[in-house]
């Protein structure tokens, strides 16, 4: 809009003026903005601000009018956590802002959480010691050892096995493994025919044979046990004897006879087994008899029992029985 005004010049003579005026209108913005707790921030108009709020600020725009600036300030608190962690000794644990520790300790980290604040970290950290043990086992030729590894050993030596202990950590067991020999042997034996013979893993035998048996041996392995066995067969015989009336007659148990019969005596034989012997015993009587005789005197007659006699007389004489004896055997 133009405005026409009317004054005097330098000589007093007319001057008129035309002016062409602009209205320039003051400007208002807003502005959102954010800070970590404890920072500052400066407002449009050089004050400062730390708390969270709405800030009104009034600067000179670029046409050099009012320009009122709304700041709104929101203060981001910063943020702490803890954390408790353990690893094995030897391993590295690397911290939240990189750093590497490798002994029990607290260690506190500050990095720039989600937000771009100072998140403040304390670790709590543990080192978990490796664990060492050592087994000493023993297992039967033939037998195989499964190791804690899951390996395998079927020899006698020191064998060393890593495996995670119960705190996930390594764990080094050192197995001292010896390999115990099966054992051999052989016994000959010999029974009686009738006889039953136990073998070492408790079956029975009766007949002559070589039997094998397998049995633990002291340390609990296999024993093989080779039996030679021989039976010996039992032995039989006959004897016939004859005894005189009034005799005794001691059979070859040990017992007497004095009357004829057929006895039946069990002993041991050379080879210790049993021996029947049959007796067929016959007791003979004794005799009495009478002779009469004459000799001429002077002449000497010979008694039946071997004296002598020159004079008349009765003379009595008793002579023994002779036994006899008649022996067969039957085996």
């Amino acid at each position: 809009m133009g405005t026409c005004f009317h004054i005097a010049n330098a000589a007093g003579c007319d001057s008129t003026i035309t002016t062409n005026l602009t209205v320039i209108p003051n400007t208002t913005s807003t502005q959102t903005l954010s800070i970590c707790d404890g920072a500052t921030h400066t407002l449009p108009d050089g004050a400062t601000a730390t708390v969270t709020g709405v800030y009104t600020s009034h600067i000179a725009n670029a046409a050099g009018c009012d320009s009122t600036i709304t700041t709104n300030l929101t203060v981001i608190p910063n943020t702490t956590s803890t954390q408790t962690l353990s690893i094995c000794d030897g391993a590295t644990h690397t911290l939240p802002d990189g750093a590497t520790a490798t002994v029990t300790g607290t260690y506190v980290s500050h990095i720039a959480n989600a937000a771009g604040c100072d998140s403040t970290i304390t670790t709590n950290l543990t080192v978990i010691p490796n664990t060492t043990s050592t087994q000493t086992l023993s297992i039967c030729d033939g037998a195989t050892h499964t190791l804690p590894d899951g390996a395998t050993a079927t020899v006698t030596g020191v064998y060393t096995s890593h495996i995670t202990n119960a705190a996930g950590c390594d764990s080094t067991i050192t197995t001292n493994l010896t390999v115990i020999p099966n054992t051999t042997s052989t016994q000959t034996l010999s029974i009686c025919d009738g006889a039953t013979h136990t073998l070492p893993d408790g079956a029975t035998a009766t007949v002559s044979g070589v039997y094998t048996s397998h049995i633990a041996n002291a340390a609990g392995c296999d024993s093989t046990i080779t039996t030679n066995l021989t039976v010996i067969p039992n032995t039989t015989s006959t004897q016939t004897l004859s005894i005189c009336d009034g005799a005794t007659h001691t059979l070859p148990d040990g017992a007497t006879a004095t009357t004829t019969g057929t006895y039946i005596s069990h002993i041991s034989n050379a080879a210790g087994c049993d021996s029947t012997i049959t007796t067929n015993l016959t007791v003979i009587p004794n005799t009495t008899s009478t002779q009469t005789l004459s000799i001429c005197d002077g002449a000497t007659h010979i008694l039946p029992d071997g004296a002598t006699a020159t004079v008349s007389g009765v003379y009595t004489n008793h002579i023994a029985c002779r036994d006899v004896i008649q022996r067969s055997r039957r085996t």
